[in-house]
């Protein structure tokens, strides 16, 4: 298991349950993620993989729904 920590950046920010179900819906295609937490209080996300998912494929994966995300 890993986690990884990103935060949402920019100007398009999570501003409710919504986006935060959104960003979870997203972050859970990606091959390799079991679980992600996001608070659109904080702008945290934090994802749990098997192992071997790139931070990359996360970021690319929530600029697609329109977030910027770097790592935290």
């Amino acid at each position: 298991m890993e986690t990884i920590a990103l935060k949402i950046v920019g100007d398009n920010k999570m501003n409710c349950g919504g986006c935060e179900r959104s960003v979870q819906a997203a972050l859970m295609d990606v091959n390799g993620v079991q679980s992600v937490s996001a608070s659109h209080q904080t702008q945290d996300v934090l994802v749990t993989t098997s192992g071997g998912v790139a931070t990359e494929s996360l970021t690319r994966e929530l600029a697609e729904i329109g977030y910027q995300a770097q790592p935290a």
